[in-house]
């Protein structure tokens, strides 16, 4: 329902209750009794998981305490979405009694629980009311992208402390051919609806391997709504394209792949129907997986392979250009770029003075690597030529700390370091609950922060430690209670444990972002490792 039903009810909590009790003219002394409420916080979210078979007694069992006899008290429950239509509390009712007998089979979404108590001898009511985040088992938490013994790619999701594997051979009865490449999280998406055949809106998982097979996923519930075949209105997608990242504007979505860049309206984003997420055709050089949103997202930076160059993407996702590492008299220098570069890593930070982006790259033939450090869309800051002595000249797994320190994490000889971005020193980490016997081999810093473009209860940050022995990974997870300015302090807060290789990680929050706030703020959440 929209918010005016929810600030009502704040409303009666403030007014209705007390006016009933303390107004001596409408009731008198003699009547009065107190009702007290306790175990339903109105600033808490409740995060559960529908079609599960949870209950909603397990996770909400307030307790009443009262002057009144029990025998003159009656008890019920009501539900509604947050950001529904128009309505009455009370003409959502779905349960009665102290404790709430109703299983949680709720479309993904936000949605508002009223506890009533009413006093039938005199009519007295009190309210006690708490959020409620549904989703299904897809919608919400971390998915896993793996490469299978046989070098195959995978998926896995870890939601509420249950791992889901093999994701894939579920939905499309086999592993993806080609080892894995990238998994992208894509909020407010548009696509073909399978179920109505008609255009729609919501969260989608895009998955792509080295073989070139991709897959586009609507999130609620892992049905397939874009492939190789559909993505392009002009036709199936040519053996030889390589797809490589998605990325979203206000009112475009964008892919980019080795051709190029492809973009579509997003109509919903527009307050009208919704397209059909469909790409146009493709210009600009081809990219990678390796972008970065710059200058708030009025742009983007994503490396070309086919150009050697870093490439700035205007907001429109119509225009791109090179973007060049200047001299003190703003002249190209011409030798910034080798023409054999190669990228390994992507990343922002927010605290290394200005909005900072880096790309580490690498020239193969001789192994020497580098920085290219950004404040902008417009120009490379500065280029940082690392010594062959660092651990980031050697890693093999790399992720930037996005808010909580100016680091660069990388994974070398099975250790974590942190090299700084405003020192250029490097930290080695001790890593608290992880076994020695366990081969580290992987690091990634994901987090949530929407700063007003999102309910902000989803916000989080998390240092993501790897392990591999065999054929079994392990993904150690340090939340911020375990974790100060971006280096673990206490034992891992979680321990996932799954088959395979991980690629990277990725989190899918049931939320719907503001595209408008979005053209301003900084990046929310990680695009590349």
């Amino acid at each position: 329902m929209k918010k005016m039903i929810f600030l009502a009810l704040l409303g009666l909590l403030a007014g209705w209750t007390t006016s009933c009790v303390d107004d001596e003219s409408s009731m008198g002394n003699a009547d009065a009794g107190t009702i007290v409420i306790e175990g339903m916080d109105e600033e808490a979210t409740l995060e559960v998981n529908s079609y599960v078979g949870t209950n909603l007694k397990d996770v909400v069992s307030p307790k009443v305490t009262s002057d009144y006899p029990e025998e003159d008290l009656e008890y019920a429950w009501y539900l509604f979405e947050a950001d529904g239509s128009e309505g009455y509390y009370k003409d959502f009712p779905i349960a009665s009694g102290l404790e709430p007998d109703y299983e949680i089979n709720l479309p993904t979404g936000l949605y508002t629980v009223v506890f009533e108590v009413t006093c039938r001898s005199n009519g007295y009511v009190k309210l006690a009311i708490t959020r409620l985040s549904a989703a299904t088992s897809f919608a919400r938490g971390y998915y896993i992208l793996k490469e299978t013994p046989d070098g195959q790619t995978e998926v896995d999701v870890y939601s509420e402390s249950a791992l889901q594997s093999d994701l894939m051979t579920g939905m499309t009865g086999a592993p993806l051919l080609g080892k894995p490449r990238n998994l992208v999280m894509f909020y407010d998406g548009e696509f073909i609806n399978p179920d109505t055949n008609e255009p729609d809106g919501g969260n989608l998982v895009h998955v792509m391997t080295e073989d070139n097979v991709y897959k586009g996923f609507r999130a609620e519930d892992l049905c397939e709504v874009f492939n190789n075949d559909n993505l392009f209105y002009e036709g199936p997608m040519p053996a030889d394209e390589a797809p490589a990242t998605f990325l979203r504007t206000w009112v475009y979505c964008g892919y980019i792949s080795n051709t190029g860049v492809r973009y579509a309206e997003l109509g919903m984003q527009l307050s009208g129907p919704a397209n059909t997420g469909k790409m146009g055709f493709s210009e600009g050089d081809g990219g990678s997986r390796f972008v970065v949103a710059a200058d708030g997202h009025m742009g983007y930076v994503y490396w070309s392979p086919t150009a050697h160059k870093l490439i700035r993407l205007s907001y429109n996702l119509d225009d791109a250009s090179p973007v060049e590492f200047l001299d003190a008299n703003d002249q190209v220098v011409p030798d910034a770029y080798p023409s054999d570069l190669e990228c390994l890593s992507a990343g922002t930070n927010y605290l290394a003075g200005s909005l900072t982006s880096y790309f580490l790259c690498e020239q193969p033939a001789t192994g020497d690597r580098c920085l290219f450090l950004l404040s902008s869309s417009s120009k490379i800051d500065r280029i940082v030529k690392l010594d062959p002595s660092l651990h980031l000249a050697k890693a093999t797994s790399f992720s930037a700390n996005g808010w909580t320190a100016a680091y660069i994490y990388c994974v070398d000889g099975g250790k974590v370091y942190a090299y700084g971005l405003n020192d250029g020193k490097e930290r080695e980490l001790s890593l608290p609950g992880i076994p020695g016997g366990e081969e580290v081999v992987f690091v990634s810093n994901q987090y949530l922060n929407f700063e007003g473009l999102a309910d902000d209860s989803y916000a989080f940050d998390d240092l993501i430690v790897g392990t591999q022995v065999g054929d079994t990974y392990k993904l150690y997870i340090y939340g911020e209670d375990q974790t100060s300015t971006g280096v673990p302090v206490a034992e891992p807060g979680d321990v996932v444990t799954g088959t395979g290789r991980v690629k990277c990680v990725r989190y899918m929050a049931p939320v719907n972002l503001d595209g408008f706030m979005m053209m301003m703020m900084m990046n929310p959440y990680p695009m590349s490792d």
